[in-house]
């Protein structure tokens, strides 16, 4: 997604990208000069410290004008002994601002400000913790001048927007080899890491796949990996899967947020449920065919007659009951029952109730338990 900061477009998928490799790499310049260009800062900084062997592997500081570089500054900033008092107390992800009064009002503001703004001419700091392990912990910082305004709302989000992703690129940098190998598609992978998920293109070719799904493929017989192909076990299957890869591909190349669900319910005991996105970026430079992260789930099919009579639902809240147990859009539902999709929202929130779950992710968690070995329900 691209944002317009005082006329200066900055693509924050790429960004996001640069992260990653820095993440792996440690070289933080580039990322730093992006961070300088959205956030307009006098100066912007991180720290990165080396716990083990006590010590800054990093430190890199970007300034509007380069004539403005200050050993003092570069001195205290090596320090991180100053940092401590503050920083220490927050938690991955905490962001705080130093022109807040709950700043100014801590006991270890003053030898803050004296220690580390003032060198840098400033008075105003936005910082956050980016990461922390046994090995390392690092530090990102923008500061502001006393004669300049407080942090612009843009920044604040800005900042709150890119530190999640700096935490995610320091949990990658932790991670397995494979993904190391594969970075360019950590965007994705780590968007869907809690079930079984691959990464193919549209020609259904495979490039990456987490435990999960090597799992699935080996129990399944319904998807394999053949000549690191995609392979359904029904040609019709095989058919259908490849136009909603298509299918999503190309409505996220006219800039619309798809996510394409492919449903096999030809078992009598279980429903496959696929959900497949686009790959939300890739690394500035690097062209790539364009690519899918397909999440895969296998659902027990439930003795539907049995959850009629339970939960006293009529025809029409089974069938939708049943759809949303496929994850089938409202759309999609809509035009099944031939009703409006603020109808079927209503219908929905009255099978919550006779279900009394507060939500769909707890409803198919209900309705699992009705397992049943054979095929019934209400046609």
């Amino acid at each position: 997604m691209d944002y317009n900061v005082r006329n200066e477009t900055v693509d924050f998928d790429n960004l996001i990208i640069e992260i990653y490799d820095a993440a792996l790499t440690r070289k933080w310049g580039r990322v730093l000069a992006t961070c300088n260009q959205v956030f307009q800062a006098d100066k912007t900084f991180l720290l990165l410290r080396d716990l083990v062997n006590e010590r800054e592997v990093a430190l890199r500081i970007k300034v509007q004008e380069e004539a403005a570089h200050d050993p003092e500054a570069l001195a205290s900033l090596s320090s991180l002994s100053v940092f401590k008092p503050l920083f220490l107390k927050l938690h991955e992800g905490d962001i705080f601002d130093t022109s807040e009064k709950v700043f100014r009002d801590q006991k270890d503001a003053p030898t803050f400000i004296e220690q580390i703004l003032s060198p840098l001419n400033a008075e105003k700091m936005l910082g956050a913790l980016l990461m922390r392990d046994a090995r390392y912990e690092a530090y990102l910082g923008v500061c502001r001048a006393e004669q300049n305004d407080d942090f612009s709302t843009f920044e604040h989000v800005a900042f709150k927007r890119l530190v999640p992703h700096f935490i995610r690129a320091a949990r990658f940098f932790r991670d397995e080899e494979v993904f190391r190998q594969q970075r360019h598609l950590a965007q994705g992978l780590y968007d869907h890491i809690k079930t079984a998920f691959v990464v193919c293109n549209s020609k259904l070719e495979v490039q990456a796949y987490n435990v999960q799904a090597e799992s699935y493929f080996t129990e399944s017989g319904v998807l394999a990996v053949k000549n690191r192909k995609l392979a359904f076990s029904a040609s019709s299957q095989q058919s259908r899967f490849s136009d909603k890869v298509s299918e999503c591909l190309r409505e996220a190349g006219l800039g619309v947020g798809s996510e394409k669900v492919f449903v096999i319910d030809d078992h009598v005991d279980k429903i496959e449920i696929f959900h497949i996105h686009k790959l939300g970026s890739q690394a500035e430079g690097e062209r790539r065919e364009a690519m899918v992260v397909v999440n895969i789930q296998s659902r027990i099919k439930p003795d539907w007659k049995n959850v009629q009579s339970c939960y006293a639902l009529n025809k029409k809240e089974v069938l939708i009951a049943r759809m949303l147990y496929k994850d089938t859009p409202y759309s999609d539902i809509s035009v099944a029952v031939n009703l409006p999709e603020s109808e079927v929202k209503e219908h929905v929130h009255r099978i919550l109730k006779a279900v009394n779950v507060r939500n769909e992710e707890a409803l198919i968690g209900k309705l699992s338990m009705f397992a049943t070995s054979s095929l019934s329900g209400v046609e």
